[in-house]
């Protein structure tokens, strides 16, 4: 980590603190499935986009 972040912040600012691993685990049980989602989408719009020529890629 990088410490001249910490010499920068105004007085009286707080920092979080670092996360558990258990709370690291949680949050990508969460998010994990609609990241895996949004992937997938993301990789069949391009794939979609791949296949139309290019005028209708702009027209879109």
């Amino acid at each position: 980590m990088n410490t001249d972040d910490h010499a920068a912040r105004p007085a009286g600012t707080q920092t979080w603190p670092d996360p558990s691993d258990a709370q690291v685990s949680l949050v990508a049980r969460i998010l994990g499935p609609h990241i895996r989602k949004a992937r997938a989408e993301r990789l069949a719009a391009e794939q979609a986009a791949a296949g139309r020529p290019a005028v209708e890629r702009v027209a879109a």
